[in-house]
């Protein structure tokens, strides 16, 4: 099986066949977070290369080059051995469907420009651990490398806690709350 994700050309252009890195980079790539996916759900991952048929798109600016669809495959079969399939989902608990409901998703939606229908329709879909796993893996990579860049160097400490404490949940593979969610993405400007 394989999976071919987009991502920018900063890093230079995939060339077919040969071997593609999957480390994080860029938060609008997504080797990074496929990989991190496929292994959390104990994919017997062969690796990466470079897709023999790109799509070069748009020029994404802020120095991350062109958009490249289909630029990677990761190639896997199966799973490793000794892992499960993913245990089945579990429910959104009470508690943070009636936060998601009484959220004011309009302020939100201008306040980020982020869809608030699509949003909250994430927000309110059950995922299994192995996707949380995988979530984390990604974002925490994003949150650190925003951290080191210096973009929380001037949010308040009483901000910069809640980011630290979600930070930390997802170093944990912990549950990160709705509300904690939405708040970095107020404060930190992930695209989730």
């Amino acid at each position: 099986c394989a999976v071919s994700p987009q991502l920018t050309s900063h890093k230079g252009m995939p060339v077919g066949g040969q071997p593609w890195s999957t480390r994080f980079t860029a938060e609008e790539d997504e080797e990074f977070p496929v990989h991190a996916t496929l292994k959390a759900y104990g994919a017997d991952i062969w690796g990466a290369t470079g897709s023999p048929f790109p799509i070069v798109t748009y020029d994404f600016g802020q120095g991350l080059g062109h958009m490249l669809k289909n630029a990677a495959i990761e190639i896997f079969q199966g799973m490793q051995a000794g892992k499960q399939l993913a245990k089945a989902v579990s429910p959104i608990s009470p508690a943070e469907l009636t936060f998601l409901k009484s959220f004011h998703w309009d302020e939100f939606e201008e306040e980020t420009d982020l869809d608030k229908e699509e949003v909250r329709e994430g927000m309110e879909t059950p995922v299994s651990d192995a996707w949380v796993v995988a979530t984390d893996d990604a974002y925490i990579k994003v949150l650190e490398q925003k951290q080191r860049r210096g973009e929380f160097k001037d949010v308040s400490d009483a901000v910069w806690e809640k980011i630290s404490h979600a930070m930390e949940l997802m170093r944990q593979h912990k549950p990160v709350p709705a509300k904690a969610w939405l708040y970095l993405v107020r404060h930190t400007h992930i695209n989730i």
